[in-house]
């Protein structure tokens, strides 16, 4: 049996035999980051294994990791791990399973970012190979080394293209008498070449690709910019109708669904981080949850954080939070606040029963709109498809604006970097997250102890007591009459007043009352009138 040529005999041979070797070598960590990439995670069946938000998210990167380091060089890899280039060749020559650590070491370096970004890299370079071979620059897309003037004319190409494609879709929408919604009408193609060349730069930043993107012939080039037009919250009519449907609607998967995404409002959450949250406790009118996806894609400033809302919901009852329990009653450990349905959209009017997963993506998007376009709201196309579940953190956040909340107080109801929720000394304990129930536990004691976190929680409690004020002296109709962009026509003397600055030593002095008082405790404090 003859046995297989190592690398350093090929190096001794002729010029043929050495391009092979390294050709071996170079193709090594590809081939074996191609095979780890991880079977998709499918919705779940009713009964079958629950698999969380966390575990999709952490499936999708690594997915989206193995696809990039596939299509990666060798040099590229080698300068993330490190160490000397000759060697390391001469270990993927001869060996799989060195190939195979080798991979995993890259593809962990890459699993710590985004989908989206891995995926945009991914697009990217394999265009910019695909255009550097369209122009006889065979050298370049073989080594990945892309002279400035290259990049540079391939970002031209990127925007004339998706401008000329723009333009093409929206006359063809018009062809047709198609409404567009006002997402697909700001498209038009200008932000291209900026993504592409984000991606270029985080691919010199963090892999090392030589890629000119530092060039001052690239880097300092003028990008086309377009006006940012935010995805559109939804107003108290919108969180009114959820509750509604919550407590009303004959589906139970109606009901648990709408309630989900009337929860998610009201706790201020981002519907990613709401999805990997726990519900821990209420305790005097608020609900304390926790949340376990961080918004941060370094690893050292991922930890889980608390979050607080209203029991209560828009008609002041419990027919949100008692939807919600019913939705999650089989799958407590689940840690998500929207479950999934069996249908085949996600609409859950075609679901006949719920799935053992959280809804994400499109399905959510899906699911939030039909929700709204169901009477008595009745949000008609193409206005409800400018919804997406992006639209239900801002809620309470425009609320308080209107009711004259400083930043100060906003900032620390959204939880946003540095207030009060993102204390080290709140983050929840594992334990305590694996032993979650839908029931009364310790953990909101720890919380109360942090008069700033009570007083966000107070925040919130006033936000939703001044939206129940509003469904009760309205109905839905009358409220989604209202001219919501700005301060609709409320009967609410306090609105008129002029909004009150607070100084630093008036602000310390007010917390030190209400602590006097006991109003600033979460448990023992009374939020009523």
């Amino acid at each position: 049996m003859v046995a297989a040529t190592t690398m350093a005999v090929a190096l001794q041979g002729d010029h043929e035999a050495r391009c092979a070797a390294w050709a071996k070598a170079s193709s090594a960590i590809s081939l074996a980051a191609l095979q780890l990439i991880p079977p998709q995670l499918g919705r779940n069946k009713k009964g079958g294994m629950l698999i969380t938000s966390a575990m999709r998210d952490q499936s999708n990167k690594t997915r989206a990791a193995c696809q990039l380091v596939g299509a990666l060089t060798l040099k590229t890899c080698h300068d993330i791990l490190g160490g000397d280039l000759r060697t390391r060749a001469e270990k993927l020559h001869d060996s799989e399973l060195y190939a195979v650590e080798c991979a995993n070491g890259v593809i962990s370096f890459f699993a710590r970012w985004g989908v989206s970004t891995l995926k945009g890299a991914l697009s990217t370079l394999t265009r910019l190979r695909a255009f550097a071979e369209a122009k006889g620059e065979y050298e370049a897309a073989d080594e990945d080394v892309y002279p400035a003037h290259l990049v540079s004319s391939f970002l031209d190409h990127i925007n004339v293209n998706a401008i000329k494609a723009a333009a093409a879709y929206h006359a063809k929408a018009a062809a047709e008498g198609r409404e567009l919604t006002t997402q697909q009408q700001r498209r038009d193609g200008r932000s291209a070449a900026k993504t592409a060349f984000r991606s270029l730069r985080f691919l010199l930043d963090n892999a090392k690709m030589a890629n000119a993107s530092r060039d001052a012939l690239v880097g300092k080039r003028k990008f086309g910019t377009t006006t940012p037009t935010p995805t559109p919250a939804i107003e108290p009519p919108h969180y009114a109708q959820l509750c509604y449907l919550a407590a009303h609607h004959s589906s139970p998967v109606v009901r648990g669904t709408a309630a989900g995404f009337a929860l998610v409002a009201s706790q201020t959450s981002r519907f990613k981080q709401a999805q990997a949250c726990a519900i821990v406790a209420e305790k005097k009118g608020i609900l304390y949850t926790a949340v376990q996806i961080d918004k941060s894609n370094e690893p050292h400033k991922q930890s889980a954080r608390p979050a607080f809302g209203p029991v209560l919901d828009a008609y002041g009852s419990r027919g949100v939070i008692d939807a919600v329990y019913e939705a999650l009653q089989d799958v407590e450990d689940g840690c998500f606040l929207v479950r999934d349905n069996d249908s085949s959209t996600g609409a859950p009017v075609d679901g006949s029963e719920f799935t053992n997963g959280p809804i994400l993506g499109g399905r959510a998007d899906a699911a939030l709109q039909y929700l709204l376009a169901l009477p008595p709201l009745s949000c008609s196309p193409p206005t409800v498809l400018d919804f997406k579940v992006h639209s239900l953190k801002p809620m309470m956040l425009k609320h308080a604006a209107r009711m004259r909340y400083g930043p100060v107080e906003r900032h620390g109801l959204g939880r946003f970097s540095g207030s009060a929720a993102q204390n080290a000394a709140l983050v929840p304990e594992p334990a305590e997250l694996k032993r979650h129930k839908l029931r009364c536990a310790l953990l909101p004691d720890r919380y109360a102890q942090d008069a700033a976190f009570a007083a966000d929680a107070r925040t919130a409690f006033f936000v939703s007591r001044d939206i129940q004020r509003l469904v009760k002296d309205n109905s839905i109709e009358a409220l989604a009459a209202m001219e919501w962009a700005e301060n609709p026509e409320m009967d609410d003397p306090v609105l008129d007043e002029p909004p009150i600055e607070f100084t630093l030593r008036e602000r310390l002095e007010m917390t030190a009352r209400l602590a006097k008082d006991g109003l600033l405790d979460g448990v023992d404090g009374d939020y009523g009138d």
